[in-house]
């Protein structure tokens, strides 16, 4: 009976969020481990008079992993899909397909209810506020650093390049949720320095360990921490060009940016917390794409 106490929450991201209308086809992908978010947003979506579809799909092995051919074939037919999976399918080509035949898509990876019901009852309007503030300065920037008290320092060069808000509007015919950030991608081969991340990376969950990952001419060069730096060097090594090395003593402290600082968006409820979290993305080489920090 928990999807009582977030009920509400599943009812804004199908109609303010999702702009679900009665006249629409929904479909709310999810897997064996993720059924108990998608059922009340199928009652939410059914609640507006919308045609909704539940397609548990096979739990893929990791995020952007290519559907199956029927999974792909019925979000290419539908008019909004709701991804709410362990795993989601943003970048494939299953998703581009789909968003090429007109399908709107609300991404809700490895949402927990925990998550939904302290982190998502937020005001979408001053969100989209704050998140379009941060992505018109990241913008207007020529380049930005990245210090904490845990020891990341990096500097990288956003000459030409554009902010991208991620919150609660279509812009690019999707929303990622939890909504409110902005990312932004850097010159290629721009980035020098450190990054230490002690909370979560994306791929492998809350850290045990902080790990530490120094960054040259935009590749990572060296990841040090425990076992799970290991983990993040067999993501990212496709050269042989990092390696993992043993711990390093623990810090402790917040992260900001010289380019603007973080700025908490309004919600109703006070349950959540506010905790320094990283998410590392790079592609083939250790090449590291891009970063975002949050506070």
């Amino acid at each position: 009976m928990r999807e009582l106490e977030y009920s509400a929450v599943c009812r804004e991201v199908i109609e303010r969020v999702g702009e679900v209308r009665a006249d629409e086809e929904v479909m709310i992908v999810t897997d064996p481990l993720m059924v108990e978010i998608a059922r009340p947003l199928a009652a939410a979506a059914r609640a507006t008079g919308a045609p909704t579809s539940v397609l548990v799909k096979p739990r893929l092995a990791a995020h952007n992993v290519e559907p199956p051919a029927a999974v792909a074939g019925a979000i290419r037919n539908a008019d909004v899909v709701f991804d709410a999976g362990t795993h989601d399918l943003a970048h494939t080509d299953a998703r581009r397909a789909a968003s090429d035949a007109g399908t709107r898509f609300v991404f809700m990876r490895g949402i927990s209810e925990a998550v939904m019901i302290d982190q998502m009852d937020t005001d979408y309007d001053a969100l989209r506020t704050v998140t379009r503030a941060v992505a018109a300065i990241q913008t207007a920037a020529e380049s930005a650093r990245v210090t904490s008290e845990l020891g990341t320092d990096l500097t990288v060069d956003l000459t030409g390049r554009s902010g991208v808000p991620v919150d609660d509007g279509f812009d690019a015919g999707l929303v990622v949720l939890p909504a409110g950030k902005s990312a932004i991608t850097p010159v290629e081969g721009s980035a020098q320095g450190t990054v230490v991340v002690d909370y979560s990376i994306d791929n492998l969950g809350r850290l045990d360990d902080p790990v530490e990952l120094d960054v040259e001419d935009g590749r990572v060069s060296d990841v040090s921490g425990g076992s799970q730096a290991t983990e993040l060097r067999a993501l990212i090594d496709r050269e042989g060009s990092v390696r993992a090395t043993s711990p390093r003593r623990r810090r402790s402290g917040r992260t900001r940016t010289s380019a603007s600082r973080g700025t908490r968006a309004p919600t109703r409820r006070n349950a959540a917390r506010c905790t320094s979290r990283s998410a590392i993305t790079s592609r083939s080489g250790g090449r590291l794409t891009a970063a975002f920090i949050s506070t």
